[in-house]
């Protein structure tokens, strides 16, 4: 994360957060003017998991050094393929489940074929107090993980998983290990028992899924609409750049 902060010296009269989740609440509410930076794939794009890398390494994207060194990577995704022609199929269904920014989901829905549905919750969850569970965190729990997976494999052909805000709703993330195993689809390197029958039931689903934290679901669309594209024709987006007459 980043951010750039005219007359510095201000902020030695402010009570900072600890962390920079509510870094711009804080500084509306002793009257600096906040603003965020246009959404592109630039300035959204983290690399938090090993998901991130997968995206990165499928759209082709970084610099000479990143390249070279995701060149030099295993970073197969069993599902990313199928996954990606869906994103190309006018017939298709995507659903995208996550801390989802509406201005994110408008330019993804531009750039792919498929239609898309989204259930975006858990959005500055950091940044407030109160910590309430999610309703999808909720519904999950009351419904279990089995029926969760039935039920979005009858509603969809594919899906996007940002799991941190579905899994630990209310409760501290497992340690990374557990994370990154889980959204690389590895259960047998998942020690959380919640995380490994989520990942397990996830691989075994007759639905493509990725996995992955709020990258996945914020700069990593980017990644994917711009990866699906490639080897097949552009003109079947429902969205051309230009008209021709």
């Amino acid at each position: 994360d980043f951010c750039a902060i005219a007359r510095a010296e201000r902020l030695l009269a402010i009570d900072l957060p600890e962390t920079d989740n509510a870094l711009g609440f804080v500084l509306a509410d002793h009257g600096i003017p906040s603003f965020s930076l246009p959404r592109t794939v630039e300035t959204q794009f983290d690399i938090d998991t090993p998901t991130d890398l997968v995206l990165l390494a499928a759209a082709e994207r970084g610099g000479d050094a990143m390249r070279t060194f995701l060149a030099a990577q295993s970073l197969n995704h069993s599902m990313l393929e199928d996954l990606l022609t869906v994103l190309t199929d006018r017939r298709a269904h995507l659903t995208l489940i996550g801390r989802m920014n509406p201005t994110t989901w408008t330019h993804f829905e531009g750039e792919v074929a498929c239609r898309t549905s989204v259930y975006s919750e858990g959005r500055g969850m950091r940044a407030y107090p109160d910590k309430k569970a999610p309703l999808l965190a909720s519904t999950l729990n009351g419904m279990g993980i089995d029926s969760f997976f039935e039920r979005l494999e009858r509603s969809t052909d594919a899906a996007i998983i940002d799991t941190r805000p579905l899994l630990a709703a209310t409760e501290p993330l497992p340690p990374p290990n557990d994370r990154f195993a889980s959204d690389l689809l590895r259960p047998e390197f998942v020690e959380d028992s919640l995380w490994k029958a989520f990942t397990q039931t996830a691989i075994a689903s007759q639905i493509p899924i990725l996995l992955g934290g709020h990258s996945l679901v914020s700069g990593g669309l980017y990644l994917l609409a711009e990866a699906c594209w490639k080897d097949r024709d552009l003109r079947r987006r429902l969205h051309p750049d230009t008209i021709e007459f």
